[in-house]
């Protein structure tokens, strides 16, 4: 079945390519491409805003000694708290700003899906910095060099991402009317990119 896809992926792709045009210009193309570029830049500014509120609270948490396990456990919770806070901010107004407006069903579906995508790629570093705190060894959780946190700090967010990417991918095409042959031939295709990756990193 796989094989027999491969002469049809260029036709099917284009045709679920014309479907999301046609999508689009029900709201108009240029409308689509300005809130798309909003929605990211309002997530960012909320985002901002809270992090511009809270610097007076996390230069005083930052300045503060800690001397028990307690007291260093504690700390590592309220980071990652504040780290959650910090996306939250960002998923209500990225996401939120989103669900304000009418969209053709579709249309509405898929950048949705995508949005979510953005949002999982934002969860792995908000865990990144709880569990390797590569910028602030005190409160790293799993020991380990400050270089090595790094490196899983930005390929962990890469690969997940890749992953979350393909697999919403994967479903977007198939809400776009690609047979299930030629979504299996684009998910191997993608696959073998990410063994690249993970050989890459490993």
């Amino acid at each position: 079945e796989l094989a027999a896809a491969i002469p049809m992926l260029p036709g099917e792709l284009s045709r679920a390519w014309t479907r999301l045009y046609a999508e689009a210009q029900e709201r108009g193309l240029l409308s689509v491409a300005l809130l798309l570029a909003v929605f990211p830049a309002l997530g960012f500014g909320l985002e901002w805003l809270y992090w511009w509120a809270g610097t007076g609270i996390r230069t005083r948490f930052l300045a503060r000694r800690f001397e028990t396990k307690g007291e260093r456990l504690r700390a590592v919770g309220r980071r990652a708290f504040y780290g959650l806070c910090v996306l939250l901010a960002f998923a209500v107004g990225s996401v939120g700003a989103f669900l304000l407006f009418e969209w053709p069903p579709l249309l509405k579906e898929i950048v949705l899906a995508y949005l979510m995508v953005f949002l999982i790629v934002r969860l792995v570093l908000v865990l990144g910095r709880f569990l390797l705190a590569p910028g602030a060894e005190r409160f790293r959780v799993i020991p380990m060099a400050t270089e090595t946190a790094w490196f899983w700090f930005v390929w962990s967010a890469v690969l997940v991402g890749w992953f979350a990417f393909v697999r919403i991918t994967l479903d977007v095409l198939a809400l776009l009317g690609v047979s299930q042959p030629a979504g299996y031939l684009v998910g191997l295709l993608c696959g073998v990119v990410l063994v690249g990756l993970s050989l890459y990193v490993v």
